[in-house]
């Protein structure tokens, strides 16, 4: 009777110790993926606001070249003067490698720290904002290189690459735009964008 009694009660069964450290792991697993992926995803998020925030001033420096003319930037007082070249700045690595073909060795300028000492109706961009940078203040740091295009000891052209760059945690990372400045022997005298 006993074993017919036995035979009849439903077969309970419960979760097994191997199968709930099973299920955990699978749980853990998954959480810790959606976590890291959700940290991705900020880490991205910042470094494509930090490359938009560099192409807008990038191109507030180029609107600013515009504004203050040729002949005024490269005036004795202008940014595009060796007197304000930046000699082995240290932000302006592997610029020889951005030369554009058939330019010449470029100079480098340390737009702000120009633009720290030099008068408002001499600055770049005068309104620039203390909180975008250089460090410690701002991340981005704004240089101005000139390649020069030379015809026969001639300078043709000034091309100026204005690089705007910042340091992330995988290394520096720059925005880097272009402007040629016409000389006046290839433009009847006047100096042009």
């Amino acid at each position: 009777m006993n074993r017919s009694l036995a035979s009849r009660r439903p077969q309970e069964r419960g979760v097994t110790l191997v199968e709930a450290l099973i299920a955990t792991t699978l749980l853990v697993t998954g959480i810790l993926t959606a976590m890291t992926s959700i940290a991705m995803a900020i880490r991205q998020n910042s470094s494509a606001n930090r490359i938009t925030r560099a192409s807008e001033i990038a191109a507030q420096v180029r609107a600013g070249l515009h504004s203050q003319g040729s002949q005024r930037l490269l005036a004795g007082t202008g940014p595009l003067q060796a007197a304000h070249l930046a000699a082995n700045y240290t932000y302006a690595f592997g610029i020889n490698q951005l030369a554009p073909a058939g330019l010449s060795a470029p100079f480098a300028i340390n737009l702000d720290a120009f633009e720290l000492t030099a008068p408002v109706a001499l600055k770049v961009v005068p309104g620039y904002s203390t909180s975008d940078g250089p460090p410690p203040t701002g991340p981005f740091r704004r240089t101005l290189v000139d390649f020069q295009q030379m015809d026969g000891g001639t300078i043709v052209s000034d091309k100026i690459a204005v690089i705007v760059a910042w340091d992330e945690a995988l290394g520096p990372k720059y925005v880097l735009q272009y402007e040629t400045v016409l000389a006046p022997t290839a433009n009847n005298g006047q100096f042009a964008y």
